[in-house]
């Protein structure tokens, strides 16, 4: 009598274990997926690929419009000028990415390079649920200037 409730319910822990263990990978997808979203997280892969060279994959975060006005081609080349010229990035900081009523964000970040650090204002957009950078604007010198408007940032 006692065997047949147990082979009834054998299959009742590993379904219950299959669960758990796909509940978890969808939880760490999801959580994953956000922050791959962020506009922190496309600010920093600009930055990262930036310093370390990887053209391609900077310009990859720039936004449609961008990349209309600017060839790869014609980035690839400023990118590498200026690395001959200035020896190129030697490292970067997000200090901040704040919210524009217009639904865009603006980050303030700072290129490290040999020749001094340029504080810089880049518009970020979404585009198809990813954001992108879309436009620059170096400050003043002294990096204490007021932060430009998303509006008035242009791609180059």
């Amino acid at each position: 009598h006692d065997a047949v409730p147990r082979r009834r319910w054998r299959w009742l822990l590993p379904l219950l274990v299959a669960v758990a263990v796909v509940a978890l990978i969808a939880t760490i997808g999801a959580r994953i997926r956000r922050a791959d979203a962020s506009p922190e997280h496309a600010v920093t892969t600009y930055l990262n690929a930036v310093q370390h060279g990887k053209t391609r994959r900077a310009y990859d975060q720039l936004c449609d419009a961008f990349r209309l006005a600017v060839t790869y081609d014609s980035f690839a080349a400023n990118s590498k000028r200026e690395a001959a010229s200035d020896g190129g990035v030697t490292g970067t900081h997000l200090a901040r990415v704040e919210s524009r009523a217009n639904g865009q964000r603006l980050a303030t970040y700072t290129v490290r390079r040999h020749a001094g650090d340029t504080v810089i204002d880049a518009a970020l957009v979404n585009e198809h649920g990813r954001w992108r950078l879309c436009g620059f604007k170096p400050r003043a010198s002294g990096g204490d200037a007021t932060p430009g408007t998303a509006d008035s940032l242009t791609p180059g």
